[in-house]
């Protein structure tokens, strides 16, 4: 996949076209429970490493809005345009999710980053781009610099724990 994005980029730069290309991070949904980081069942956040490094992360509903002011805004420049909700690490993540569930929520490591190098190297083609994305993500490879969080005022970029409290009404404690 990572291949075919540079071929196409190649072409696309030949033609003279400018582009933007959005970068946002992850979506926040793959803490929810039963989207891959969190299991309310087990009890745990899942993760390669320590759990510590931060990533970005955004809703998609976000995405959507600031993709779209981009798309109108004619003053925008050709090439990166970042922005996330929120930088946050899988075990800050885990903790969140327990403050608002009134759960236990483990840290649990799946081994190193060579281990999630060696998993990506046996699982199939599908499976191997969400190991890759996982793995530029802890080991901060794609880590977003010079977000433009606060180029659209009237856009507010929701944080993780704001996010997680719209999504789980129903997991909520008192």
């Amino acid at each position: 996949m990572f291949d075919l994005r540079a071929k196409a980029d190649a072409l696309i730069a030949k033609t003279g076209l400018e582009q933007i290309n959005i970068l946002q991070g992850a979506f926040m949904d793959m803490f929810l429970p039963g989207h891959g980081a969190i299991d309310l069942d087990a009890g745990s956040v899942g993760f390669y490493g320590d759990g510590d490094k931060p990533i970005e992360v955004t809703t998609v509903e976000d995405t959507a809005a600031m993709t779209a002011r981009v798309a109108l805004d004619r003053s925008v420049r050709a090439g990166k345009f970042a922005f996330a909700g929120d930088r946050i690490s899988f075990r800050q993540a885990g903790e969140i999710i327990a403050r608002q569930t009134g759960r236990a929520i483990k840290p649990v490591s799946y081994g190193t980053e060579a281990d999630l190098r060696a998993a990506k190297a046996k699982a199939d083609p599908k499976k191997q781009v969400m190991l890759a994305y996982l793995l530029y993500m802890t080991n901060g490879q794609t880590a977003l610099t010079d977000l433009q969080n606060d180029r659209y005022p009237d856009i507010r970029l929701h944080r993780f724990s704001d996010y997680i409290m719209d999504a789980m009404p129903e997991l909520a404690h008192a």
